[in-house]
């Protein structure tokens, strides 16, 4: 009976330590940063095109319009991804856009508002892609156990925009072989 006891005690801390993450933290940020060998204006234009995007963005399927003109500040549109095995929708919408330089957006779904700002800046020949996220978990559940996944969702983005990098150099090598 004394073990039945313990067990319970120990699973109710527990499960009072994991709720006690959502109720101190509401929201987390983290920043990720890749060095693109090409300038910020092909950059921008590989990131930018959405025949791209499955070619650099893991589980991408495709973009949905919901409102307005593609590319366009204040524009939604549907994400629609596969993680896990199981197709996940969020809508993203478009906040700023300064071709060559930067690109904000917002994306939302069930569990998650996540704001990102990507800022595109030249350094020499070359690229550096910063990307800022803000992850706001929605409700205690999901603010107790989206911030132990932070890195895994950094090291995701990571991936993510060097695969762009990988895509952006590959495009560009022709470009640059013309030039000299």
């Amino acid at each position: 009976m004394k073990k039945i006891i313990r067990t319970i005690q120990v699973l109710t801390a527990l499960i009072l330590i994991f709720f006690s993450i959502g109720a101190f933290i509401e929201e987390f940020d983290y920043q990720t940063e890749t060095l693109v060998n090409a300038d910020r204006n092909t950059t921008f234009a590989v990131f930018s095109d959405p025949s791209n995007t499955a070619k650099w963005l893991p589980g991408f399927i495709r973009f949905e319009p919901v409102k307005g003109a593609p590319m366009t500040e204040g524009s939604q549109w549907k994400l629609v991804m596969i993680h896990n095995g199981e197709e996940m929708e969020m809508l993203e919408t478009v906040n700023t856009i300064v071709p060559g330089k930067q690109f904000s957006f917002t994306l939302e779904n069930e569990m998650l508002v996540n704001e990102v700002d990507i800022h595109f800046k030249q350094q020499q020949d070359k690229t550096l892609i910063v990307s800022n996220n803000t992850v706001k978990p929605k409700g205690l559940f999901w603010r107790s156990l989206l911030p132990l996944f932070k890195f895994s969702m950094e090291g995701q983005t990571n991936y993510s925009y060097q695969q762009l990098a990988n895509l952006v150099e590959q495009q560009s090598a022709p470009t640059k072989a013309t030039q000299e």
